[in-house]
Order: structure tokens, then sequence, then C-alpha cells
């Protein structure tokens, strides 16, 4: 990884280590979620259509990773809330975070509940949660904001810095929904590890599957899977997953 990018990391690294201890505790229990990330999901509720409600807490304590980042993250006051963006706020977008907040647009989770999974469908196939998948790279945003224009102390960056930082910014916030989602597909089968058929029916069937795609398929780098499915966040990883956004069309999210 270039040097610059990894300065700027260095302070990033310490604020993920803030939760580690938090995330591990949890996920190792049933899932439950923090008083906090209870009262922001109460307040959501009083907006959002009861389906969607229902919708987004599934996706939430599908994964218990997720379920214990959202609540680290609430109980520190960087997770502000969920709403229904009937402002504009989120411009181009579908859903993101806005000042703490994660915002989805009246019809976004909808369609991604309604996406069509890949034809070929085993005994044991498991349709990946495509809003556990949104969820946790948002959650990657709430943690750690995304670059500015500007370095923190005030200078212009130049532009393959900047691009550079944004596209390791995004590719981390994929891997840790990936990650997320592959959690919950565990979960669902039982607490057992995917299968090879299993990890590849998530990933025909996800509906943000090419950028994944067009890592593995790169001569230059590819991304590395552990034998269970996760993508580990390594630098190598990143930076495969970050050569690949560049060649593929923007998500629907930010």
């Amino acid at each position: 990884m270039p040097a610059y990018v990894e300065t700027e990391n260095v302070e990033t690294e310490k604020r993920w280590g803030r939760y580690v201890s938090t995330l591990a505790g949890m996920a190792a229990l049933a899932v439950s979620l923090s008083a906090p990330l209870q009262a922001l999901l109460d307040e959501f509720a009083k907006q959002a259509p009861p389906q969607q409600t229902a919708q987004v807490m599934e996706a939430i304590t599908a994964s218990p990773s997720l379920a214990a980042e959202l609540s680290a993250l609430a109980a520190d006051g960087l997770l502000k809330g969920f709403g229904i963006d009937t402002a504009g706020r989120l411009n181009k977008f579908e859903a993101g975070v806005r000042e703490g907040k994660i915002l989805f647009t009246p019809t976004f989770l909808g369609d991604v509940a309604s996406t069509r999974p890949f034809d070929v469908v085993e005994a044991d196939s498991i349709r990946p949660n495509n809003t556990t998948f949104v969820l946790g790279h948002l959650a990657a945003h709430t943690k750690i904001p995304s670059p500015e224009p500007r370095a923190p102390d005030g200078t212009a960056r130049d532009l393959p810095t900047f691009i550079m930082l944004k596209m390791t910014d995004e590719a981390t916030a994929d891997l840790q929904g990936w990650n997320d989602m592959v959690e919950a597909a565990q979960v669902a089968n039982g607490g057992k590890a995917l299968t090879v058929p299993q990890v590849g029916y998530l990933m025909m069937s996800l509906r943000y599957r090419a950028v994944f795609f067009n890592a593995m398929r790169s001569q230059d780098r590819k991304i590395t899977f552990a034998p269970d499915g996760r993508i580990d966040p390594t630098p190598e990883n990143i930076l495969a997953l970050g050569a690949a956004l560049t060649k593929t069309n923007v998500f629907d999210f930010d």
C-alpha cells in the first residue's frame, strides 16, 4: 500500500481497535442489541413502514458482528439513527450515511429485498441478505468518515492521492459488508461453515456482486478468500477490491 495511505490509516486503525473487544464479546453470544441501538430502531419504526422496519431489524440480527458493531456505534454516539430520506439529502444515491444517520430512499429497501437470486439453486443454497451487506458497508462509513478532498491539516490533496484514499475506504466498507453477509449465511446454515458451492451461490446471487467478480478476474491483483468464504481486510485484498471498483459501475448506495 502506498506510504501516504499507510500514514493516513494509522489513526483509522486505532479507531477500529476501540470496538474489537466489544464486537468479539457480543458475537460470541446470542444476538442482542444495545439499549441505544434499540432506541434508534424504535424511532425508525415511527416513520418507516412495518415491513421495512422488520427488514432492517432482521438484517442486523442476522449477523452477530453487525449487531455488535452497530450497538457499539450507537452507544458511542457515532450512529445517530436510521431514517427514510424524503428531503433529497442522498442526492443521486438510494442509501447512505449523512451526519451519522443511515438513510434510505422510500423505495430502496424494497428494491434490495426483491433482488432475484441466481437461477441454479441446490438444496442447501442460502440466499444472501443484501440488506445485511448494505448495512455492514454503511456501518464502516459511520465508524470512519469518508476521505475529504482536503487533508486534516487543511491542505488540498492531489487527485491520485484522493482517489486512492476513496477507493481504499470503499473497498474496506465492501469487505465489511461481504463478511457480515457471509456470517449471516453461516448462522442460517446452522452455524456450520459454508461449503464452496454455498459461497459460490452467495456470490452469484448478491445484488452487488460485480465488483467482486472484477476483483477475481483481475490479472494484476486478485482477492483471496478464507476457507469459510470471508475475505480478510488485508492490504492486498483492499488494493485488489479498490482496483476493481474503478472498473465497476457505481453502487446505488454510498
